[in-house]
């Protein structure tokens, strides 16, 4: 968990208006910067990128005949989840998030919505997987749009997201998994598990986290 702000959900709800965006990074998230020459042509082209044709060229495809991994999904990737029911205020859930004591700080991003921050600065924690951050922001925000997912705090190698309304029905978990195992490798690999396993775990989980190695 992080440090309380009282300035957090306030910001966080003027963002779109501000330009300003609030994220808490660990000191070793701050170290992982990269900046760009230009953050407002990178956003620039996160817009133009769409989630689905994303996910869909990194889906990791079926394994082995004899595996089970990624049943119930096969070589293509299935597509995304629509968005679930109606769920909980995202300012109000990343606000939950952001309680009680911790070791990140609250940085402002040059960034009208969280699912940005990693781009604009030029967060470097994918890029031994080779990672385009404008594909990677473009996931965020279909995730924020579709289940107020606001990306709440990032580390060196690792991103935490808020959700406000997660997947609840058997089928939403397993495409939700399905998305997550294209978006982040190691959310599968740092421990092997099937997909149908991973996916139960989603059942109305609040809080995301994608790590790579």
């Amino acid at each position: 968990m992080l440090d309380g702000h009282p300035a957090y959900g306030p910001l966080l709800a003027d963002a779109a208006t501000t330009g300003r965006c609030p994220v808490w990074i660990t000191e070793y998230g701050l170290a992982s910067m990269r900046p760009p020459d230009d953050s407002e042509q990178v956003l620039a082209g996160v817009a133009r990128l769409d989630a689905a044709e994303v996910l869909a060229r990194k889906w990791p495809g079926s394994c082995y005949l004899w595996c089970d991994c990624r049943v119930p999904f096969g070589d293509r990737f299935p597509g995304l989840v629509a968005a679930p029911g109606q769920g909980n205020d995202p300012v109000e859930a990343a606000v939950r998030q952001a309680n009680g004591p911790g070791r990140a700080h609250l940085a402002l991003v040059r960034a009208s919505r969280p699912t940005d921050a990693p781009a604009a600065p030029g967060w470097s924690g994918p890029c031994n997987y080779g990672y385009d951050l404008g594909e990677l922001s473009a996931v965020l925000r279909s995730w924020e749009d579709r289940f107020g997912a606001p990306l709440v705090e990032m580390d060196a190698a690792t991103l935490w997201l808020s959700v406000a309304a997660p997947p609840l029905s058997e089928q939403e978990c397993l495409g939700v998994a399905a998305e997550h195992f294209a978006f982040c490798c190691d959310v599968d690999g740092e421990d092997p598990r099937p997909l149908r396993v991973y996916a139960a775990t989603l059942r109305g989980t609040r809080r995301w986290r994608f790590w790579w190695d």
